[in-house]
């Protein structure tokens, strides 16, 4: 065989050998970069909720289980059946198993110092709900929408019915309040499909003999706030302005809030300024009519979004 010969298969073979070894390293970067990005939205969540763990381990124990709930709310919301979605609040580090052990705890308790929770309802007219806690992750992590998913029929949760309406095509609902806080739901409230061929109601919201806090439709309708979206992963409170602030090609990887509607982002991806005032000067931090004017005031700060799901790649914007 002659040399070039030798030295082309030689090539060759060195070629082959370095692409093999990039497939195979592939998914594992890949793992890299998902678990990285998980991490940044954890440390967030940490931050947002003020959770700190203080038994050595217990932070990345946790880390493990919020990973797993992300996933289960990514893979819930990108089903495009269903008709409600799930969404990351203070109960993303418990297991569903934690997370039920806790809520039907009598009047109240602290999970392991940590977690408060409020009373139930005393109100006569309560009514119970039927969740059950093996598929109760629905539940935990409902964010917005009407709820269909099943429920069980032994009432374990109360709550209260505080109406009923029906949506422009016709699916009938119930207005509940749970007692979780505004951070879960719909503001604290959840919409519960009516539809059902079970005698009890859905959940087992008419299986009991409660008074209703309303007899007639839309004589009582809790206010949901709009959120502004900034992508498919996060969104800001209504009446402001999602600026980026740190992007990756034509993606935007983490978002701010302004707290203004219509505001200008700076380019020191950290304030943004009024309508009124649009001239950012990032050296100065202030926010002028136009530029060189004399006439200035104090930039705005952004806060962080509230994460709506698990990004796999984040949008471009």
């Amino acid at each position: 065989m002659s040399s070039p010969l030798k030295n082309s298969l030689f090539l060759l073979l060195i070629i082959l050998s370095l692409t093999l070894n990039t497939i195979s390293s592939t998914p594992t970067n890949n793992n890299d970069n998902d678990n990285n990005d998980k991490l940044k939205i954890y440390e967030s969540w940490l931050v947002k909720y003020n959770k700190q763990y203080n038994v050595i381990g217990e932070k990345e124990r946790r880390f493990e289980i919020f990973k797993e709930n992300l996933r289960f709310i990514e893979e819930h919301n990108n089903n495009k059946s269903m008709t409600y979605k799930l969404g990351i609040n203070n109960f993303a580090d418990l297991t569903n198993y934690e997370f039920w052990s806790l809520c039907l705890l009598k009047g109240g308790a602290k999970f392991k110092g940590q977690y408060d929770v409020p009373q139930k309802a005393v109100d006569k007219k309560l009514v119970k709900v039927a969740i059950d806690q093996d598929d109760g992750r629905e539940f935990q992590f409902y964010k917005s929408g009407i709820f269909t998913s099943n429920c069980a029929t032994t009432l374990n949760h109360s709550v209260v019915l505080v109406g009923y309406d029906t949506t422009g095509d016709g699916k009938d609902y119930w207005i509940v309040k749970n007692s979780w806080g505004t951070d879960w739901g719909e503001n604290g409230y959840i919409r519960i499909d009516q539809n059902t061929i079970s005698k009890a109601g859905k959940c087992g919201i008419v299986a009991t003999e409660a008074t209703y806090l309303s007899q007639t439709p839309n004589s009582y309708n809790p206010t949901y706030e709009t959120s502004v979206a900034c992508d498919s992963y996060n969104s800001c409170p209504s009446r402001t302005t999602c600026c980026c602030t740190y992007t990756y090609g034509p993606y935007c990887l983490t978002w701010g809030c302004c707290p203004q509607e219509s505001a200008i982002c700076c380019d020191d991806n950290s304030r943004c300024c009024p309508q009124e005032y649009p001239v950012c000067n990032t050296r100065k931090g202030t926010c002028s009519r136009k530029k060189n004017s004399r006439l200035s005031i104090k930039a705005l700060e952004r806060s962080p979004p509230t994460i709506v799901q698990i990004f796999s790649l984040a949008q471009p914007f």
